[in-house]
C-alpha cells in the first residue's frame, strides 16, 4: 500500500469534536475488551486457518480499535511519545496485507503496546490477559458439550432455561484455537454481580465482563485451559426478532445465534422450539435483513471513495464487507453477521451471484487489489445481489 498524501485520520471516528473524560474512559473500556480478545486469538491463528477474508476484515476492525484507544488516551493526556505520523505508518503497514504474516505480527505488536499503555492507567480497569494456550487440536465435541452443561448448571441458579453451543463448535469447524462460545437464554436479566460470583466460582480466576454500554452482555473466563465466552440473551428479544417484521434487520446476529447454535442444555425444549419457529419464517426475516443491508450499502456507496487510504480501507473492509456478507447470506434465508467462515459458508448457498467468494475476497483485498478496484467490485456485487433480491420478491 502506498502512503496517502492526506495523512490525517480521525481515530475516534467522530471528526475532530472534543470528547469528555467520561466519553474517553467509556471508549477505552469498550475497546480494551476487543483488544484483549485479539491478544487471546492472535491474527496469525486466523491466517493459519486460511480465512483471509476474515483476517482482512479483522485487521481493519483491530486498527480502528487501537487508534481509538490511543487517541482517547492522548486526549486524557496519560501517554506521550507516540506521534500521529508513527501511528499512521503502523496502521498502513498492518493493513497492507502484502505480506499477511508480517501484517499479523505487526497487528499483535500494536495490540500488546496498546494494552501495556492501558495497563499503566489506574483510572481504566483493563482485565488482565487470560493465559490460555491454544492446543494443536480441538477438544472432542463431547467434552465441549460437558463443559457447556457445567457452565449452564452454574448460571441456572440465577434463572434461565436453555444453553447452546455456537460459532465454530456448532458449525463443526472448531480447532485448537477455538474458544467455547455458550449462549445462555433466560426470561429475565441475570444480575452482573451475581454472575461474576458464579463465574469466579467456576474458574477461580479473574473474570472479564463486557462493559455495561457494549452491545453484548457476556462473561469471559478460562476453564481447564479453555477460554469460555458466555453470552446472555432474553428469550423475549429472541421472540421479537423471530415474530416481528422489521426487528430482525436491526440485530441479525441474534437470529444467527438461534439458527446456528447447537442445543446442549434445553430440558423443556424452549430453545429448540425457537429454532423451529425461526425455520418457518426464515425466508421472510432473511429478506428483511438482506433489504436493510442493501439499503445501508446504497447509502455508503453513494458517497465518493475516501481519498485517505486508511479511511477507505476501514470503510471497504469493515462496513461494506459486512453488509455485502449479510445481504448475500440472508438472501438464502440464513443469518451471518460478520465476514468469517465465508470460505465454508458461501459454497453451500443456493442463490448467489457468480464467483461470489472470489469477489468477496477481492473486496477484502486478499489479493492486493487497489482500493479503487475493490470499491468497484463491491458496487458490482451489490448491484448483482440487489437484482436477485428484487426478482425473488
Amino acid at each position: 500500500m502506498k502512503h496517502s498524501s492526506d495523512r490525517s485520520i480521525s481515530p475516534l471516528g467522530q471528526s475532530d469534536r472534543p470528547m469528555s473524560v467520561d466519553s474517553c474512559l467509556a471508549l477505552i473500556r469498550r475497546r480494551s475488551f476487543s483488544l484483549v480478545s485479539w491478544a487471546e486469538l492472535p491474527p496469525i491463528t486466523i491466517l493459519q486457518r486460511g480465512d483471509l477474508i476474515r483476517l482482512s476484515h479483522g485487521l481493519s476492525a483491530l486498527t480502528q480499535q487501537v487508534t481509538s484507544v490511543i487517541a482517547a488516551l492522548n486526549t486524557l493526556r496519560v501517554i506521550s511519545g507516540l506521534g500521529s505520523t508513527d501511528l499512521i505508518d503502523r496502521v498502513q503497514a498492518v493493513l497492507s496485507l502484502e505480506d499477511p504474516a508480517l501484517s499479523c505480527y505487526l497487528a499483535s505488536e500494536m495490540v500488546k503496546n496498546a494494552l501495556t499503555e492501558l495497563g499503566k492507567q489506574n483510572q481504566v480497569a483493563v482485565a488482565p490477559l487470560l493465559s490460555v494456550s491454544p492446543n494443536s487440536a480441538a477438544i472432542p465435541l463431547g467434552v465441549a458439550k460437558a463443559r457447556c452443561r457445567a457452565v449452564s448448571a452454574a448460571y441456572r441458579r440465577l434463572g434461565g432455561h436453555s444453553a447452546a453451543l455456537t460459532n465454530s463448535w456448532a458449525r463443526g469447524v472448531a480447532d485448537g484455537g477455538s474458544d467455547l462460545d455458550v449462549r445462555f437464554f433466560a426470561d429475565h436479566t441475570t444480575p452482573r454481580a451475581q454472575r461474576l460470583e458464579i463465574a469466579e466460582g467456576l474458574c477461580g480466576e479473574v473474570v472479564r465482563q463486557y462493559d455495561e454500554g457494549a452491545d453484548l452482555d457476556a462473561d469471559q473466563f478460562a476453564l481447564d485451559g479453555i477460554k469460555i465466552d458466555v453470552q446472555f440473551h432474553l428469550m423475549g428479544a429472541v421472540d421479537r426478532h423471530i415474530n416481528s417484521p422489521g426487528a430482525a434487520s436491526d440485530h441479525p446476529r441474534l437470529l444467527e445465534a438461534v439458527q446456528t447454535s447447537l442445543a446442549v442444555d434445553d430440558p423443556q425444549k424452549t430453545f429448540v422450539s425457537r429454532q423451529a419457529a425461526l425455520q418457518r419464517v426464515a425466508c421472510d426475516r432473511g429478506r428483511e435483513v438482506a433489504v436493510a443491508a442493501l439499503k445501508g450499502l446504497e447509502v455508503s456507496m453513494a458517497m465518493p471513495l475516501p481519498s485517505n487510504e486508511i479511511e477507505a480501507e476501514w470503510l471497504i473492509r469493515g462496513e461494506i464487507l459486512e453488509r455485502l456478507t449479510r445481504a448475500i447470506v440472508a438472501h438464502n434465508a440464513k443469518f451471518h453477521a460478520y465476514p468469517k467462515w465465508l470460505h465454508k459458508i458461501v459454497p453451500d448457498l443456493n442463490r448467489q451471484p457468480e464467483n461470489t467468494l472470489e469477489r468477496l475476497g477481492a473486496v477484502a483485498g486478499t489479493g492486493g487489489e487497489s482500493t479503487k478496484l475493490r470499491w468497484h467490485e463491491a458496487r458490482s456485487l451489490m448491484d448483482d445481489i440487489s437484482r436477485m433480491v428484487r426478482v425473488a420478491k
